[in-house]
Parts: structure tokens; C-alpha cells; sequence
């Protein structure tokens, strides 16, 4: 696994981390104008994790029996990095799914840890995520192979911060949440992918010949976890996820949105959970969605099956049929809610499933054909990562409303761009 040497050797990389609870995504940039040296993931998975690295001098695979991302898979990691690549990491960015009011660009030092605190007080509104990203901070902050790094944080719920009171405040005493919580943490809809939905619109606007500040779209980021967010004017103006990201749309193990009396009725624990996670929030976090349904959590898997007629088949065609129909809920909410703001200009899917699955295209193009979100073939101009949904790829004929797109999103990229437009 020698490498030749970079072609960057000698510049300044930035590392940057997207860490969830079953998953590791990392990218190496040489800085200032981020090249692309090295990349790749640990998936993990009931029989181990596969990890994956690429670079300038090939592809590494290996398996492991990791059962968590935890900060020895992390070190492992950066010693392989170390091995395959000339690297010389001067910065760590991290996601952080929940930062409350956060800005993004927090600096975390080893002598400067406050900010850390907030993020692991967050951790019980984002318990799939946050605790993990905590988790690796204090890694790379102990880390010999990261010495005297820079950790920089960019925070999902950071572009939402647009949306206003209406659709942002949830119909509540304002003093039931308490005050001075850690963060500026307010019991409201933070809305969270928005790294993801940056990564978008930082190619959108292009795709539709439009400034930024021009573009109103319905994107959505459809993955293991699935959300949808209502664009006007380039900004996040309405989104299905809430106070944390459960709400809203179900997913690989999330139930989505639920009647709230219904978790009184979930069985209590004799223990809480890490992070100060109820048993009620362990089962609706990673014990529901297709999982719950389907017996699976692999959207790949599930639509498969559905095409069977066992026991199994019938089940896959539920939660898939399901997944449609909150999906279609929420695409028709938002565009009669903004036809009144300039309406729709594209529908943009992005994410695993949503790049990945012609299957649900089809559905969902088939189940809003009648609406003002008929995918229609108008010309788009074409982008690298930006591909768009004929109808006849949809199986429809006669003509549609609104552009249909499948965009590549590329968090780890945004938050790079993040880090180097912060530092100015």
C-alpha cells in the first residue's frame, strides 16, 4: 500500500470527517483551492465494516469486525491515510448534525474545549449523530498523528436559520423549555442535511440558469435518514424535519413523525440510553422506519423484495408504498404553500436513495403527474454531478410542469468551502 508521492506534496490539507452512527465518510484537500487527494468511508454492517480508501495512487479495501465508529477506527484510519498518501493535515472539519445557534466554523482547541460541552449537552436531540462527532473531536484533539490541528465544526442545522417563526416555532409555552440552555438551544424546528442541501444549491443555481437569490426549489436529501426542504429565494424556507431528525419523513430506522402520546405508550427501560436517550427515543431512532416494517433497513433490499409475493414482498411494498405517500405529502405541501412566493423551479433529489432509486422516481413522478409538480422536460443546462428525469424515463407522456434533477451532493466539499470562507 506504498504510495508514490502526492503531486501536492508540501501543500496544506484540510481533513475533513462525516461521521454518523453505522458510517464514516472522510476527504483529504490540498488547500487553498481544494484538490481532492485522497477519500473514502468505513460502512459498518451486522457482519463487520468494510472500509474503503481512494486516492491518487489507487484504491485500498479492507474489512474489519467494527461494530461502532468509534476513535480507534478513526485512528486506524488516519494511520492508513498516512501510509497511502504524502499528507500534511493542518485542519480537521467535522460535521455536527445539531448546533443549535452555532454558527459554523467553531474552532475547537485543547485549550479552548467550551463549544465541545454544547455539542455533547446537543448530543440527546440528535443521538444518532452527535455523540459520534463528540466522540471524534476528542480523538483528534488527543491524537499523535494530529498534533497541534485545527478542529473546525460546520453544523447542519446552520442553514436553516433562515426559516422564520411561522413554520419555525412550534405551537408551545416558550417557558416550558427553560432558558440559557447550552448553544442557545430553543425547543423549536431546527431542521437538519443542511450541509447536504448547500452542497446543492452550490451547483444548482447554475444548472437553472438563475442566480442563487433566484432560485426557489423543493430539494430532497433522501438516505438512510430523509428529509425535505423548501428553497425561496436560495435560502431554506421550510423543511419536514423538526427539533431533531426525527421528525418528518421516516427512514432506514426512523419513524419519522408520529402522534407524540404514542411515545407514553412505548415500554420504559430500566436504564436510559448514552446521552440521555429515553428507551422511547431508541425505539422511534433505530428500531422503526423500514426496519420496523420491512424487516430490513437497506432501501436497495426493500425494493427488491416488493416485487415478490411472500410475506416479505407484501411487507417491502408497505414501507416503500409508505415512504411514497409522506414523501408525496410533504413535495405537495410545499409547492401550494409556495405558489404564492414565484412557485416551483425543480424538484431536486439527492442522497443515497434519492440519486440511486429509478423505482422511486417512478412513484413519485407517477403520483404527482396531476399536479403542479409534473416532472417536465425542460432544458436544463448541463453540470457535472446534475442529471435531469425525462418523462420518458419515468414512464410518462404528454408534457409536465417543473424539471425533475438528481444532483450529486458532496458534504465533505461544502464543508471545506465553509472552513476556507470562514478564515476568510
Amino acid at each position: 500500500m506504498q504510495a508514490e508521492k502526492s503531486e501536492k506534496e508540501g501543500a496544506a490539507h484540510v481533513l475533513c470527517l462525516n461521521a454518523g452512527s453505522s458510517s464514516l465518510k472522510f476527504k483529504v484537500y490540498a488547500t487553498p483551492e481544494l484538490h481532492t487527494v485522497l477519500g473514502g468511508s468505513v460502512k459498518l454492517s451486522d457482519s463487520g465494516a468494510k472500509v474503503c480508501i481512494r486516492g491518487e495512487s489507487g484504491v485500498y479495501e479492507e474489512e474489519q469486525e467494527w461494530d461502532a465508529i468509534s476513535p480507534g477506527v478513526l485512528e486506524h484510519i488516519l494511520a492508513m491515510m498516512k501510509r497511502f498518501e504524502e499528507v500534511d493535515i493542518r485542519t480537521v472539519v467535522h460535521r455536527v448534525v445539531h448546533g443549535a445557534h452555532l454558527s459554523s466554523g467553531v474552532a475547537i482547541t485543547k485549550e479552548d474545549q467550551h463549544h465541545l460541552q454544547t455539542l455533547e449537552w446537543l448530543a440527546r436531540f440528535a443521538p444518532l449523530h452527535n455523540g459520534v462527532s463528540v466522540s471524534l473531536i476528542r480523538a483528534c484533539l488527543a491524537s499523535s498523528l494530529l498534533r497541534d490541528c485545527e478542529n473546525v465544526c460546520c453544523f447542519d442545522t446552520h442553514f436553516h436559520a433562515t426559516i422564520d417563526e411561522v413554520r419555525g416555532r412550534y405551537l408551545l409555552d416558550r417557558g416550558l423549555a427553560g432558558s440559557a440552555l447550552p448553544g442557545g438551544m430553543e425547543m423549536r424546528r431546527w431542521g437538519f442535511h443542511g450541509l447536504s442541501y448547500e452542497a446543492v444549491l452550490h451547483t444548482l443555481p447554475a444548472v437553472l440558469g438563475r442566480e442563487r437569490a433566484e432560485v426557489n426549489a423543493i430539494l430532497c436529501h433522501l438516505g438512510a435518514g430523509s428529509s425535505v426542504c423548501a428553497v425561496v429565494q436560495g435560502r431554506s424556507w421550510d423543511t419536514s424535519m423538526g427539533l431533531t431528525p426525527l421528525e418528518g419523513l421516516p427512514g432506514a430506522t426512523r419513524s419519522g413523525t408520529v402522534d407524540p402520546v404514542l411515545v407514553m405508550h412505548i415500554p420504559r427501560a430500566n436504564e436510559r440510553q448514552p446521552s440521555g436517550v429515553t428507551h422511547a427515543e431508541e425505539v422511534l431512532n433505530q428500531h422503526s422506519g423500514f426496519k420496523a416494517v420491512a424487516g430490513t433497513s437497506d432501501f436497495r433490499t426493500l425494493v427488491e423484495r416488493r416485487k415478490t409475493d411472500s410475506s416479505e414482498g407484501k411487507s417491502a411494498k408497505l414501507a416503500f408504498d409508505m415512504y411514497v405517500d409522506r414523501l408525496v405529502g410533504f413535495l405537495g405541501s410545499y409547492a401550494a404553500k409556495m405558489s404564492a412566493r414565484g412557485g416551483v423551479h425543480a424538484v431536486v433529489f439527492t442522497g443515497g436513495i434519492g440519486e440511486a432509486s429509478h423505482e422511486l422516481h417512478v412513484a413519485l413522478a407517477h403520483a404527482l403527474d396531476l399536479s403542479p409538480l409534473a416532472p417536465a422536460d425542460i432544458a436544463t443546462k448541463a453540470r457535472e454531478g446534475c442529471r435531469q428525469l425525462g418523462r420518458g424515463g419515468l414512464g410518462l407522456d404528454e408534457s409536465g410542469s417543473v424539471p425533475w434533477l438528481v444532483c450529486r451532493t458532496d458534504e465533505e466539499a461544502e464543508m471545506a468551502r465553509q472552513m476556507i470562507q470562514k478564515r476568510g
